[in-house]
């Protein structure tokens, strides 16, 4: 049965989730960009960083594997917001529906992961956006603010790291299942 971990990581948190489990389990760990050949793949976890709702990286990524044997496809979104959260959840589960193609719907099983944010290692153009969107959010309620927005404003100009490789033993659970 063949088994891939691949990761679409823009800051570092996704990857470190998957070489993590990688050296848990022995399963190959390859970054979504060069996860070009994944013949035989039957079981795949999937690490990308959460941005604007979307899991970076996935719909790429699941198209390759559409053309695979996969039977389990795991998928971990590593944000910032509280995955315990079923707004969060629920928005996850949203976007990565759209993102799967028909073929792999319904073989999907999710778990999300907290990631970490570093706005001094950001890039330009996601240093200005977190910039706008703080600016936007920063004066309203707490209780106004969606759960993404309000983890958004409680870390903004931080560096908060929540990456927890505790929540990995999820992951290692399904894949013995």
């Amino acid at each position: 049965m063949g088994r891939l971990i691949i990761y679409a990581s823009r800051y570092g948190a996704a990857k470190r989730y998957a070489e993590e489990l990688s050296a848990r389990t022995g399963i190959p760990a390859v970054s979504f960009e060069r996860a070009k050949r994944s013949e035989g793949c039957e079981t795949a976890v999937f690490f990308g960083g959460v941005y604007a709702g979307n899991v970076y990286g996935l719909r790429k990524a699941a198209r390759r594997l559409a053309r695979q044997p996969v039977r389990s496809l795991i998928v971990a979104p590593v944000g910032i917001a509280d995955p315990a959260d079923a707004a969060v959840a629920e928005s996850l589960r949203v976007g990565i529906g759209r993102a799967l193609p028909q073929n792999l719907r319904g073989k999907e099983k999710i778990v999300p992961l907290r990631g970490s944010l570093d706005c001094s290692r950001l890039g330009f153009f996601h240093r200005t956006l977190l910039k706008l969107l703080y600016k936007s959010m920063k004066n309203k309620r707490e209780e106004e603010l969606p759960a993404e927005m309000r983890a958004l404003v409680q870390v903004y100009g931080r560096a908060e790291d929540f990456v927890d490789f505790s929540a990995l033993e999820k992951i290692d659970a399904l894949l013995h299942v």
